[in-house]
């Protein structure tokens, strides 16, 4: 599997994704800044989510759209997502950025909007989040693309089925001939990519901790 200029495989080294999500707290300056960051730290490449809170929720307050627990517990989905997201509209200064520092950079997809933008970018390679691996039409979109689609679980316990979504899921999305979808994560994590399950937005960590101990 290559993605860029990288070989990725059990016989390679690690391959490091510097992960950008809500780390630039709405401000494109550090979003800069933090990809030539992930660069002098030796990141093989850097990562965006690419949807927008119109795209990804609804504005409402039915039970169903407010956060139930956690940093957010009483706030709407959208409002989560209107602070954490990355503007479709940074994506073209960024992806110039980490290209022309040599840093790879690809994203997480959500709908075909995320996905039309990308192409025009010449995105390498594209990340299925784990809410989305169940989405059919999304991965066979995504397939159409003829670059790499990495699965990549919250966690390595293989939890509320998660190993068996990812194999439905490539089974379905997968074009014989075309190119694999390969799956990171599972059961056993063998041959795994392990990433975060929660993200916390500067804000809230600050309401929590204290703006000395924020960690996004």
């Amino acid at each position: 599997m290559k993605i860029g200029p990288h070989e990725i495989g059990p016989a390679r080294a690690p391959y490091i994704v510097a992960e950008l999500s809500c780390s630039h707290s709405g401000s494109i300056l550090k979003a800069r800044q933090l990809i030539g960051a992930a660069k002098r730290a030796g990141a093989d490449a850097c990562k965006t989510q690419a949807y927008e809170p119109d795209t990804i929720t609804l504005d409402i307050n039915k039970s169903d759209f407010i956060i139930q627990d956690g940093l957010w517990k009483g706030r709407t989905l959208y409002e989560l997502y209107s602070k954490a997201y990355t503007p479709f509209k940074w994506h073209p200064e960024l992806y110039k950025i980490a290209n022309d520092l040599g840093i790879t950079i690809f994203s997480s997809v959500f709908d075909y909007s995320s996905i039309d933008l990308l192409e025009r970018l010449g995105c390498p390679a594209y990340k299925i989040a784990s809410m989305e691996i169940v989405d059919i039409p999304l991965i066979q979109r995504v397939e159409r693309c003829g670059v790499p689609a990495l699965y990549l679980g919250v966690s390595c316990d293989g939890g509320s089925g998660w190993a068996d979504r990812v194999d439905r899921s490539a089974k379905h999305g997968s074009v014989p001939g075309d190119r694999d979808i390969r799956s990171y994560g599972g059961a056993d994590c063998s041959d795994s990519g392990h990433g975060l399950g929660s993200y916390r937005h500067r804000e809230a960590l600050e309401d929590e901790w204290g703006q000395d101990q924020r960690g996004c």
